[in-house]
């Protein structure tokens, strides 16, 4: 008697949950919290509103889709199998919600002036949640959509920035604005900040990377098209003027040559093409393009001197006392870590030492875990497989990216894109056209 309410149900929560929907809900997801900042901000800019309601509002839905997505992966039977990658997140997110909860709420540590609700939404909402939903659902996602899509995303987002700029600055020129590049803009008398350098020089990063792998393509209407995306992302690069970027840039431009020598077929006209292409966009930029530029006022530039010299030591960004205080609390708790933040309040950007500053030996060693296990996927499993070499390449600058920025609670673009990374299965393998 009850088995026909209970087989309408079920069929009602297949159709609701079903591996189409969860795979394209998981997309956007995934292209809404790692790459859209510069879109979402724009919003607010453009419009004259007030950013704090608008961005509540936004990691209010972020948080919806992660629990529909959750709900979805945990009813599939499917989604429960777990990569190593996939298991050593949950361990050390489960081990830092220990650390967070009990810091903040039993011994009063606080972070800046964060309210209880931004500091949760971000270290949960948008960190441990959305990873949680990626590592159950990314078997469902069309990784042969899943490319177009972040690639578009990420377009959209460097053009975002220079809408933005153009707004605020009445210019695009890197030397005519003299410094790092920073969005705030003003309402009703309030100030409110809307992107920082290293975000802004970040996504520049990916949109360069991600069209470099492309330039050499069979139509020279295709080569051209993507030629003129990587300069829109290097251009983007220089605005933001943060050396992290720029050097991750270099780093991994050196990974897509050699996985481009590695996967090639060896033939004449490939490495022809292959080498051709940057020979010529270099002749042209060093006769065409890099005359016209006053490198010394080019601020990206002057940080870096700076950082090989040594002279920028009393400069406010110098991160090497943080280091310090960071690496100190581990030495003073080794095992279980000291605290989520170091000794004035902050983090050291840099999440390597970060984990063992907050979760010792025990949190550290599975961190270091997942970023050896990340690499090997990257250079031993995928890079034979050379249409997921963008997921590697955005591995790799989240794990670069890591080293000169961010914190574990509040990088939740780290803890995505390698859960995503990590959630990447056989099944999504089968999609990927030739």
């Amino acid at each position: 008697m009850n088995k026909q309410p209970l087989n309408t149900t079920t069929s009602l929560l297949n159709k609701l949950f079903s591996t189409k929907i969860l795979g394209n809900i998981s997309l956007l997801h995934f292209c809404l919290l790692v790459f859209a900042f510069p879109i979402t901000s724009a919003i607010p800019v453009l419009f004259s509103i007030h950013s704090t309601p608008f961005n509540i509002a936004l990691r209010t839905l972020y948080l919806s889709m992660s629990i529909f997505l959750i709900l979805g992966g945990i009813l599939r039977k499917e989604a429960h199998r777990f990569s190593i990658g996939c298991w050593l997140i949950i361990i050390f997110w489960i081990l830092y919600a220990v650390r967070l909860v009990y810091d903040r709420e039993f011994l009063g540590i606080r972070f800046s002036s964060y309210t209880p609700f931004k500091f949760y939404s971000f270290a949960f909402g948008n960190g441990f949640l959305a990873a949680l939903a990626g590592i159950l659902t990314m078997r469902f996602v069309n990784i042969y959509k899943a490319k177009k899509f972040i690639f578009l995303t990420i377009l959209l987002s460097n053009i975002s920035i220079l809408l933005i700029c153009v707004y605020l600055f009445k210019t695009i020129n890197p030397v005519d604005l003299g410094a790092r590049l920073s969005f705030t803009f003003e309402l009703d008398g309030k100030k409110m900040d809307i992107l920082n350098p290293i975000t802004i020089a970040y996504h520049g990063e990916l949109l360069a990377l991600l069209s470099l792998i492309s330039i050499s393509g069979r139509k020279w209407q295709h080569s051209l098209l993507f030629s003129g995306f990587f300069i829109l992302g290097l251009f983007v690069l220089l605005l933001g003027a943060s050396r992290g970027p720029l050097i991750s840039f270099a780093v991994i431009s050196f990974f897509i040559l050699i996985a481009k020598l590695y996967t090639a077929r060896k033939s004449s006209v490939f490495f022809a093409k292959l080498f051709a292409y940057p020979i010529v966009a270099l002749f042209i930029f060093l006769y065409g393009i890099a005359p016209k530029i006053d490198w010394s006022n080019l601020t990206v530039f002057k940080r870096i001197e700076a950082w090989m010299t040594g002279s920028y030591a009393a400069s406010l960004d110098n991160r090497d006392d943080k280091y310090l205080f960071a690496w100190n609390q581990f030495v003073e708790n080794p095992i279980i870590g000291d605290q989520f933040v170091d000794k004035l309040g902050g983090y050291p950007h840099n999440l390597f030492l970060e984990s063992l500053m907050a979760l010792g030996l025990i949190g550290g060693s599975i961190f270091f875990s997942l970023i050896i296990y990340t690499l090997y996927k990257v250079f031993f499993l995928v890079i034979n497989k050379y249409q997921l070499l963008e997921f590697s390449i955005l591995s790799l600058s989240v794990i670069l990216a890591s080293i000169t920025s961010g914190s574990l609670f509040a990088s939740y673009g780290f803890w995505i894109v390698l859960a995503y990374f990590a959630g990447i299965s056989r099944k999504n393998y089968s999609e990927l056209k030739p």
